[in-house]
């Protein structure tokens, strides 16, 4: 059985997002599942650390 590559967003709306997160006065982060799973966890604190923003669990 052939295993799927992960899913990788497009390096420009990444950019965007980066931009957009650095400019906000108030960043926020809003996550679902990849939040809480062990492969997503620490990437998410780490971005949200790096760009000062609340993370908002729903």
């Amino acid at each position: 059985m052939k295993v799927p590559p992960r899913l990788a967003a497009d390096p420009k709306l990444i950019d965007e997002a980066a931009e957009m997160l650095l400019a906000a006065d108030y960043p926020v982060l809003l996550t679902e599942y990849a939040a809480r799973a062990p492969i997503g966890f620490e990437d998410t604190v780490k971005l949200a650390e790096t760009v000062g923003s609340a993370v908002f669990r729903y």
